[in-house]
């Protein structure tokens, strides 16, 4: 599965960065991750613009906006912040939904931020106005592993880097769907491979 990256970026005033308009990010789930919500009775679902993959073992969520630094481009040192509005995970279980939406990814601290949605909780007014961080990049995350420096069409920020489920968000979901021995933060959720278009 893959989105076509025809949206140019567009520079900003502000010397050295350099706005984003286009791109996608693409994550395939764990099989062991995909088993855990399965056991767990969790199905597993998109919100907003986001779409699974013809066997609902990948996600895709296209970039909306965020910036790079003009010398990431040309040379990537890793400093991108990208905008993910109006996409993202919904998690459904006995009538309890979840929805992690609109994530920003900052490439610098390796942290994907989001909104949380909650439906069908008796009392969610500790939870539903969090805005937690969602995911992490793995210590083992490569920023430059797929940087194509020669291609003026699109730059390929991270390629298959393992991306891990937070203590915080587990908790959240723990909470929402009231399980006492559920999900765990550090779990693997999948792989996330990049991609931002320079034109």
């Amino acid at each position: 599965m893959s989105t076509a990256l025809d949206t140019p970026i567009q520079t900003t005033d502000e010397v050295g960065t350099t706005t984003i308009a286009g791109g996608d990010t693409q994550i395939a789930l764990d099989p062991e991750f995909y088993q855990t919500l399965a056991d767990l009775g969790i199905e597993i679902n998109t919100a907003g613009i986001a779409m699974l993959g013809d066997e609902d073992d990948s996600l895709n969520l296209p970039i909306t906006g965020g910036e790079i630094t003009d010398e990431s481009i040309k040379e990537w040192m890793g400093m991108a912040e990208l905008e993910h509005s109006g996409s993202g995970l919904s998690l459904s279980r006995n009538g309890v939904t979840v929805e992690l939406d609109d994530w920003t990814l900052n490439t610098g601290t390796g942290d994907i931020h989001g909104s949380t949605l909650i439906r069908g909780m008796d009392n969610p007014r500790d939870i539903s106005e969090l805005e937690p961080v969602l995911f992490t990049l793995a210590e083992t995350a490569d920023l430059s592993a797929g940087l194509n420096t020669d291609s003026t069409d699109e730059v390929l920020i991270l390629d298959e880097a393992d991306i891990l489920l937070t203590a915080e968000a587990a908790r959240l979901l723990n909470t929402a769907f009231s399980l006492d021995e559920g999900l765990n933060g550090d779990s693997l959720v999948g792989t996330a491979t990049v991609r931002i278009s320079t034109g």
